[in-house]
């Protein structure tokens, strides 16, 4: 049984676009995750009375990672807006804490 060139064309274009809408999908839940996951870190950041060196370098590690992904215009306005402001109450705790010379953040 031979299948048409029409055929082949079609089920590749019904491929092809399922790929692209399950990749959309990820790149959607992984935003909202790095939105999720920068505004507990700056909750916990928020909370702690000091930072410890290596627990400041994490904290601007993690900052300078998100701010040097692009802002993605095809998602939510809304977790976009999340994500800049968790990235800015970071960098506020950031310079709100002191640092100390202890291996461990304290938190409340």
């Amino acid at each position: 049984m031979s299948v048409s060139l029409a055929a082949k064309i079609g089920l590749a274009a019904i491929l092809v676009g399922g790929a692209i809408i399950y990749q959309g999908y990820h790149a959607a839940s992984e935003t909202v995750t790095q939105t999720e996951f920068l505004e507990r870190l700056a909750s916990r950041v928020e909370r702690a009375n000091t930072l410890s060196p290596q627990a400041r370098a994490v904290v601007s590690h993690a900052v300078e990672r998100a701010r040097a992904e692009p802002a993605r215009p095809r998602f939510s306005a809304k977790t976009e807006a999340r994500r800049q402001q968790a990235i800015a109450r970071l960098e506020n705790a950031l310079h709100a804490n002191p640092a100390t010379d202890g291996s461990v953040a304290e938190a409340h």
